[in-house]
């Protein structure tokens, strides 16, 4: 097989897709308009919520005063952390599951500290979007800005500004008994790494830092929610995960999964950003709180600030691995990669064949979710 030019055919073999060119089955009803997606969703007596977010990176929050967003005409709802339900649970109550559901629920909304530059901290919903946005300017939180932890080293180093408080390293199966802003420390381990080194014929090291990126799709996050009095709750949303976002909103709302219906809309791209759950709870408490729902209908949010990758200042460095590869003539490239990512340390090895002629590229193709 030759490539001579643009239109070469690199094949005679007929096959029953590669080469060809199939009919989408979602085709007709995108270039129509019947596709729904999730800012299509209309139900009767819709209500509109808007989420007000930190403007600071590392901030504890003092105090919330929402008193006056609810005495704005037109306002049916507002909610803060303290409508969660983790915030009405001790941790006699929860016991070991306490400090997982605590970052699972302040992960959906700021409680005594903003964690991250778009952190929400309340949420509106009003009879349109103009008056939310008018009653989220009315919301009063009092901050106490604290340092920003911006580089993964530095935030490893001892003394960094602590993330999570009550976080504690798990090292090899033991907890710390201090804490850190290391979550874990796992090592993952194949054959003698020493002696493999010590047969190399060239030992290559590098050092790379990566920037925190964004999938870049073109439709925001957004969430419908319909919290009905017989306690279901039907959520549409765009993703491309509605059994983990049905899972995580179950969780954080401490509801039995058979009680939540999550129905995926069209999604406008996602490329792995639309999996986890953002506004889907703030906005079922919002439709639980507003009240009747044949008069609320529901509460549509659609948010361009939520979404998986956590704004905190330009020039973020999101990871940090370090690198060192051994190459013999013929035969094994053996890896050992060192790992940070967001404060969490792995350690893995790979192992690959290749011949004498094979070439050695370092590809940063590593991410996080």
């Amino acid at each position: 097989m030759r490539v001579t030019s643009s239109n070469q055919v690199l094949s005679e073999v007929e096959y029953n897709i590669v080469g060809k060119r199939p009919i989408r089955p979602d085709g007709v009803d995108k270039v129509t308009g019947r596709a729904q997606y999730g800012a299509d969703v209309k139900l009767t007596g819709l209500l509109y919520g808007k989420v007000l977010r930190s403007p600071h990176p590392h901030a504890r929050i003092r105090s919330i005063d929402t008193s006056k967003a609810e005495a704005l005409p037109g306002v049916r709802a507002v909610i803060t952390a303290k409508d969660l339900p983790f915030a009405s649970l001790s941790r006699e109550e929860l016991g070991g599951d306490y400090g997982r559901l605590k970052f699972a629920s302040d992960h959906m909304m700021a409680s005594d500290k903003a964690l991250f530059k778009g952190h929400p901290v309340a949420a509106v919903a009003a009879v349109n979007g103009h008056v939310a946005e008018s009653a989220m300017a009315l919301i009063e939180v009092d901050y106490e800005v604290l340092d920003a932890v911006v580089d993964v080293r530095q935030a490893m180093a001892e003394g960094a500004p602590l993330v999570h408080e009550d976080l504690r390293t798990s090292s090899m199966g033991e907890i710390a008994d201090k804490p850190s802003n290391i979550a874990a420390h796992l090592s993952y381990e194949k054959g003698d790494v020493e002696k493999g080194f010590g047969e190399a014929d060239v030992i290559v090291e590098r050092e790379l830092t990566t920037a925190s990126v964004h999938q870049g799709y073109i439709e925001p996050h957004n969430s419908t929610a319909f919290w009905n009095t017989d306690g279901l709750l039907n959520v549409w949303t765009s993703t491309q995960g509605a059994f983990a976002v049905r899972a995580a909103v179950a969780d954080v709302l401490r509801m039995p999964v058979s009680k939540v219906k999550v129905t995926p809309m069209e999604i406008g791209g996602g490329f792995g950003g639309k999996i986890t759950a953002y506004l889907d709870s703030i906005t079922a408490l919002l439709s639980q709180k507003a009240g009747a729902p044949k008069m609320t209908g529901g509460v549509k949010q659609v948010d361009c600030q939520g979404r998986n990758v956590r704004q905190i200042v330009d020039g973020l460095e999101a990871m940090y691995p370090g690198i060192k590869d051994r190459l013999v003539e013929e035969g094994e490239i053996r890896s050992n990669l060192a790992v940070a990512i967001d404060g969490d340390v792995a350690r893995m090895g790979m192992l690959e064949r290749v011949s004498e002629t094979s070439e050695v590229h370092f590809v940063p193709a590593i991410g996080g979710g």
